[in-house]
């Protein structure tokens, strides 16, 4: 395995797990003049550096170059979460409560998602469907991402949502943590397989 860091220099170091040793540094200067502050992997090995200026940078992790990059979220907002929710397809949350649903491979916005005051965390649940949590209003919203709507919005608890975190086995439950079972009937009935249980950290 190989593990990213960035440091204060604005440059990307890729570790050896294994080895323990510097596998390659690329300069954040070489990517981009603004400073980047974090990184997610694509299914497909590709990596995604954001930067302080919103700037979304898609990388190649095997030749080590760069792909594209967009900018996203006006000047005065910021990028939170970022989560990739289908293959390519990217579902990236601002400081201005909006969710942004992008189509990396055809380069455009597929929708502009108007979620909770707050945002605190994205994850994807199941297939088309994404949940957005708010930290003011402690609601939990299932988004479905074809059509770009609203399907539920949930508030089952009295506190801040802080983060959400799929279940992937539900024998797991640990005592004092807040679960929420979403049935495929909220889900769309896709598949009998569209069920999913999330944990909300409070």
């Amino acid at each position: 395995d190989t593990i990213a860091a960035i440091t204060k220099s604005n440059s990307i170091c890729f570790y050896s797990s294994k080895d323990k040793k510097l596998i390659h540094k690329i300069k954040g200067a070489h990517l981009t003049q603004a400073n980047i502050f974090l990184i997610s992997q694509l299914a497909n090995g590709n990596l995604i550096f954001i930067t302080e200026h919103n700037e979304v940078i898609l990388f190649n992790y095997y030749k080590f170059a760069t792909i594209c990059s967009f900018t996203v979220a006006d000047e005065d907002s910021r990028i939170n979460h970022i989560v990739e929710y289908d293959d390519s397809c990217l579902a990236i949350s601002s400081s201005d409560n909006i969710i942004r649903l992008y189509d990396l491979e055809k380069g455009v916005e597929l929708h502009h998602l108007t979620a909770q005051i707050g945002i605190t965390s994205i994850i994807k649940i199941s297939q088309n469907f994404i949940a957005s949590s708010g930290c003011i209003d402690g609601s939990i919203m299932i988004w479905e991402t074809t059509q770009g709507e609203c399907v539920e919005c949930l508030k089952a608890h009295d506190s801040s949502v802080m983060l959400l975190s799929k279940i992937e086995n539900s024998k797991t439950f640990m005592p004092g943590k807040l679960y929420l079972s979403l049935s495929s009937k909220t889900l769309g009935n896709k598949s009998p397989k569209s069920s999913a249980t999330i944990l909300i950290s409070l």
